[in-house]
């Protein structure tokens, strides 16, 4: 089966995606090439049946019941989503508040632990005072 370049542009030539000139030149090579004449023929009838297709099924009507319950689920959406965002902002202030006491809990540790060092280096002083007065 033989192939022309032109066969790749010409459903952008249908959809008149091209610029005037490629739409000039494809044109001019459409009077002569039987490959794409023969494509072109094929691209316009799937064109064609696509559009038959669409149109029958534009031409459906849905119940009004269904037309409700299609129209009730972004309102369902976003009352779960109003919910997700109230957890999510409980989760990150428990969060906040949990990080806060703890920090306190933790600086009180450590400045009742950097007192026992300093009692205690208190005491070694006292102590070594005292050897050092025993020791006159």
């Amino acid at each position: 089966m033989n192939k022309c370049k032109f066969e790749k542009r010409l459903n952008a030539y249908l959809a008149k995606e091209i610029s005037i000139a490629e739409n000039t030149v494809i044109e001019n090579h459409l009077k002569t090439c039987k490959i794409c004449q023969n494509k072109i023929k094929k691209l316009e009838e799937e064109d064609k049946l696509i559009s038959d297709f669409l149109s029958y099924y534009k031409e459906e009507k849905i119940s009004e019941e269904l037309q409700a319950k299609l129209l009730a689920i972004p309102n369902q959406t976003k009352r779960i989503s109003k919910f997700s965002q109230a957890i999510i902002k409980f989760s990150v202030a428990a969060s906040l508040i949990a990080t806060f006491t703890l920090g306190i809990i933790m600086s009180n540790e450590i400045l009742s632990y950097n007192s026992d060092i300093a009692f205690a280096e208190e005491s070694l002083v006292d102590i070594g005072s005292l050897y050092s007065l025993a020791g006159e």
